[in-house]
This record gives structure tokens, C-alpha cells and sequence, in this order.
């Protein structure tokens, strides 16, 4: 995988993001059985990066159940989803050494861009410019 098409500053701005949901998830994941989470912060956890992009797919149910969530997301975008501690512990555990396939990749870059943007619509230094994002999504190999 060519992970340094990944290091550029519209993408980092996503990895950042995705940095931040980690770094939250882990303080907080062992004080419910049960966490109620935003869907888009669970999505941000199977973001491709420089630290997984070389490493293992995860595995095809797996993914389908990442593109289920994608479409949840579609339809509720404000919703939260309850997830079980182990599984959270499990997601936090392969999200920093194991990715999803380069479609599935695009369609959660896309959406937490959008989602990004809106958060920092009057900030154009955090904006992130989808072409730009587009460009870099179709180089990953």
C-alpha cells in the first residue's frame, strides 16, 4: 500500500480526527458495559492510515458490517449506536494495525470530510477541500 499518498493535509485533518475518537474511546471505554456513541466517531476508527495502511484487510463480514453502519450513518446522521464494551475494546484494538478495503476507505473519508466541514463551516483553516480529497482517495492503491 502506498500509505504517503495518505500524508497530506486534507487527509491528516480526517486522521486527526480519528486520533482524537481513539484517544477518548481508550480513557472512557472501561467506565460502561455499554457506551452510547456517535455512529460517525465509531466510523472514523476504520479510517485508513500511515499506521494500518500496509496492514491486513479485515475480514469480508467485517467489512459488511462497517458498510451496514455507513448506511445507518446515511440515514441518521445525528443518531448515536450502542456498542458493548468488548467490541469497542476489539475496534480499538485493530483499528491502529489492521484497515478496510479502498472503496470502504473513500466512502467514510467522504462522509467524515462532510461531516468535518460543517463542524468548522466558519474556520476555513480546519475546511477541507473535497477535490483535493478525492484526488488523494483515487492515488491509494
Amino acid at each position: 500500500m502506498n500509505t504517503k499518498v495518505l500524508d497530506n493535509y486534507n487527509y491528516g485533518l480526517l486522521m486527526l480526527q480519528k486520533y482524537k475518537v481513539i484517544r477518548t474511546l481508550d480513557s472512557i471505554v472501561d467506565r460502561e458495559d455499554v457506551l452510547s456513541l456517535p455512529i460517525i466517531n465509531i466510523l472514523s476508527l476504520y479510517l485508513m492510515d500511515t499506521n494500518n495502511g500496509d496492514g491486513d484487510i479485515l475480514s469480508s463480514n467485517e467489512i459488511k458490517n462497517v458498510k451496514k453502519l455507513i448506511e445507518v450513518y446515511k440515514e441518521h446522521p445525528t443518531n448515536n449506536i450502542s456498542i458493548e464494551q468488548k467490541d469497542l475494546k476489539y475496534i480499538l484494538n485493530h483499528c491502529r494495525d489492521r484497515r478496510i478495503d479502498k472503496d470502504t476507505n473513500k466512502d467514510i473519508a467522504l462522509l467524515l470530510a462532510d461531516y468535518n466541514n460543517k463542524l468548522y463551516e466558519d474556520d476555513y483553516t480546519s475546511t477541507i477541500r473535497i477535490d483535493k480529497l478525492e484526488e488523494t482517495l483515487d492515488k491509494v492503491n
